[in-house]
């Protein structure tokens, strides 16, 4: 985790906040808090070139909690969440009659700073719909390959974190329903950081994709 990356992300945070501060006194603000936790679809856009590969979605786990500072019609929620990205890759190469098969988790801590819209649909019922960045800190990586060459399959387990890089940032939105106290929230992240750390002409580029269905309860 860069020590240089939090702060930003705190400075970004409270100045998103002080939009939401009330030019007069008598506009109402509402302050929630709650739990919610649910399952990832995830997976990368990965653009290599001279390899045929096949990345398939890799399902993980998605926890945390939120604070939302709301007026009647905008607001705004910040999360902490613990969320299992990765992907399922194939690679092959026909002339060598060879594939490998990864299998790849990434955990990270996610804290998304979202911007979002307030819809009432009826007396228990809110609808938010909602954009905004989503800072990434690695927190673990593993990755389980098997290599296939004439019909032999070998599996290997690795540990070095040092493929991914450390943070990253992606564009998150999506839609939540408020039934009273319990919730159920729908989002789509798209990675902007490129996690490969290195760079050079054969080396691909690589970027998280995430579909995430979570539940919750609101706390206050």
């Amino acid at each position: 985790m860069s020590r240089r990356a939090i702060p930003s992300s705190a400075v970004l945070i409270l100045a998103l906040l002080t939009l939401f501060v009330p030019g007069q006194a008598s506009a109402q603000i509402v302050i929630t808090a709650g739990a919610k936790g649910g399952i990832n679809i995830a997976n990368v856009d990965l653009n290599l070139t001279g390899v045929t590969v096949s990345a398939k979605s890799r399902p993980g786990l998605v926890v945390g909690g939120f604070l939302a500072i709301d007026q009647k019609s905008a607001g705004l929620v910040v999360e902490g969440l613990f969320s299992q990205n990765g992907t399922k890759l194939e690679f092959s190469d026909t002339n060598a009659g060879a594939t490998l098969a990864q299998d790849v988790r990434i955990d990270y801590i996610l804290l998304p700073v979202l911007g979002r819209v307030n819809l009432k649909a009826s007396r228990d019922v809110l609808v938010h719909l909602y954009l905004g960045p989503q800072f990434g800190f690695k927190t673990g990586f593993e990755s389980k390959e098997t290599l296939t060459v004439g019909g032999v399959s070998t599996t290997t387990t690795n540990n070095d974190d040092g493929n991914i890089k450390g943070h990253n940032v992606d564009l998150a939105f999506g839609g939540q329903v408020d039934f009273s106290r319990f919730l159920v929230d729908i989002r789509y992240s798209l990675g902007l950081t490129n996690v490969n750390p290195d760079t050079g002409p054969e080396e691909p580029e690589v970027k998280n994709r995430t579909f995430s269905m979570m539940f919750g309860v609101r706390l206050k």
